[in-house]
C-alpha cells in the first residue's frame, strides 16, 4: 500500500490493476493511482510521471517571474486534493540570468494526496463505479539557447471506486424520504 510505501520512505508506484494514462507532446506524461481504486475518505496518491527530453529542462518553484514554471491542476467532482509534491530540482546557470535558477531534467515524479469524500453519496442516488479525474500539466521547456511557448497538456483518468458500504439505516431512510415524497408531493431533500 502507498501508506506503507511513504512510511518506509519508498517510492511510489502505480498500482498494476489502477488505469493510467499516457499523453504525448514536447514533453511525455503518465498518470496513475498508487492504488487499484479509490475508496471514500482513504487517502491514496495520484502520481505525475513528466518526462523532459534530453537536452531540455523546465523550470521548477522559486524560478524567476518571468519563465512559466512546471506546474499540475487536478479537479473531479467528490475529491478533496492535496497539494503536489515535487522532487528536489537542480540548480542552472542560464543564459541572461546572473544567478542560479531550480530547473527539472529527465523523467521526475511528482504526486498529490487525493481522497473521495461523501460527495459521491447523493440521498436515493447510484453511487457510481468510477469517478473522472481531470490533470493539466503546465511547463515551459527551454534548452540551452532558447526558451520555447509555455505549453499545457491535459487528460481524464477514470478512476475506479470501491463499492461503499452504506451506512446500516441509509437505505430505508432513503426509501421513506422518497415515500414522503411521493404522497406529499412536496421535496424534502
Amino acid at each position: 500500500s502507498s501508506v506503507l510505501a511513504r512510511a518506509l520512505g519508498q517510492e511510489i508506484e502505480v498500482h498494476s490493476e489502477a488505469e493510467s494514462i499516457d499523453v504525448s507532446g514536447q514533453i511525455n506524461v503518465s498518470v496513475g493511482l498508487s492504488e487499484p481504486a479509490l475508496q471514500l475518505e482513504v487517502v491514496s496518491q495520484l502520481l505525475i510521471d513528466i518526462e523532459i527530453p534530453e537536452g531540455m529542462h523546465a523550470y521548477a518553484s522559486g524560478a524567476p517571474d518571468q519563465f512559466a514554471r512546471l506546474s499540475v491542476e487536478v479537479e473531479a467532482d467528490g475529491i478533496r486534493i492535496g497539494d503536489v509534491s515535487w522532487p528536489a530540482s537542480e540548480p542552472m546557470n542560464t543564459l541572461g540570468i546572473d544567478e542560479e535558477v531550480p530547473v527539472y531534467k529527465g523523467r521526475i515524479r511528482a504526486s498529490l494526496p487525493i481522497t473521495v469524500t461523501s460527495d459521491v453519496i447523493r440521498l436515493g442516488h447510484d453511487i457510481p463505479e468510477t469517478l473522472q479525474v481531470s490533470i493539466a500539466v503546465g511547463f515551459q521547456l527551454c534548452d540551452d539557447y532558447e526558451c520555447f511557448l509555455p505549453e499545457r497538456i491535459e487528460a481524464t483518468l477514470s478512476c475506479a471506486l470501491d463499492r461503499l458500504v452504506e451506512p446500516e439505516g441509509l437505505s430505508t431512510y432513503a426509501d421513506r424520504v422518497e415515500a414522503i415524497e411521493a404522497e406529499t408531493g412536496k421535496q424534502v431533500r
